[in-house]
């Protein structure tokens, strides 16, 4: 069987009182002040700036500086991001150390403290 195939026409035409619209991609400043935050936690000297660097993307944004608001929230992503890694490295790397010095001479360690303790009582 075969298959009919019509053609519409296709009319168009442009009013005399016509608007462009133009889309923007808006940044996502919210999940960016959140990761800020959590950065904060992590590494202080790091999330502060980013945090900083997210209010400043969400008055950019209000505004109305879209291409502003974009690179503030990617220099914040970037240090937030950066912030967490160092601050979850810190943070194991200081338990493994710890951890260690406990596990291989934590009798030791006892043992100076009793005797400092003892001293100086």
């Amino acid at each position: 069987m075969a298959s009919q195939q019509t053609e519409h026409p296709v009319v168009t035409y442009q009013p005399e009182n016509y608007q462009q619209i133009v889309v923007v991609q808006v940044p996502n400043t919210r999940a960016n002040m959140v990761l800020s935050w959590c950065s904060c936690f992590m590494c202080f000297a790091l999330g502060i700036p980013s945090v900083v660097l997210g209010y400043r993307a969400q008055t950019q944004l209000q505004a109305g500086n879209v291409h502003g608001a974009h690179q503030s929230v990617r220099m914040g992503r970037i240090l937030a991001i950066t912030g967490i890694v160092i601050g979850t490295l810190l943070m194991l790397g200081g338990g493994i150390v710890i951890g260690t010095l406990l596990m291989l001479g934590g009798g030791a360690f006892l043992g100076v403290w009793i005797y400092v303790i003892s001293t100086f009582s």
